[in-house]
């Protein structure tokens, strides 16, 4: 005999049904009524199972290993060197109503460099006006 996990909605169809349900110890009923409803729904449930006996008489072949194939790992050299953006042109091309996508395009990196760089040249220039301000 084994156990088998369910969900909260199985365990009260099988204690409808008179099945004794488990959750860390055998559940009735009357606990059910006892527990709430958000309680029920955070408790994992399981019901017991008649697992097929197994037929171990009947001999294996044995089995050939298998020699498993490493991959090879991605050294530092084989990573690709960063790109420099030229942020002038990027500034150019934002100023004409291109989108970041395109700028990444256009100077061969990702949008997600685009948009942090923008984010962080604006992070810059505003802390930039608040220490002149401050003076």
């Amino acid at each position: 005999m084994g156990f088998k996990e369910i969900s909260p909605l199985e365990a009260m169809n099988a204690l409808a049904d008179g099945r004794p349900v488990y959750r860390f110890s055998q559940m009735s009923q009357e606990l059910l009524a006892k527990t709430s409803v958000s309680g029920f729904l955070n408790l994992r449930f399981a019901v017991a199972v008649d697992y097929p006996p197994v037929d171990d008489t009947e001999e294996l072949e044995p089995v050939e290993k298998v020699t498993e194939k490493k991959t090879p790992s991605k050294k530092s050299a084989d990573k690709m060197p960063p790109v420099k953006i030229d942020w002038d042109k990027a500034e150019a091309l934002r100023n004409a109503g291109w989108p970041n996508k395109a700028i990444a395009e256009e100077l061969g990196t990702t949008t997600a460099s685009i948009a942090s760089g923008f984010y962080q040249r604006k992070k810059r220039a505003e802390m930039k006006k608040f220490r002149e301000q401050d003076g």
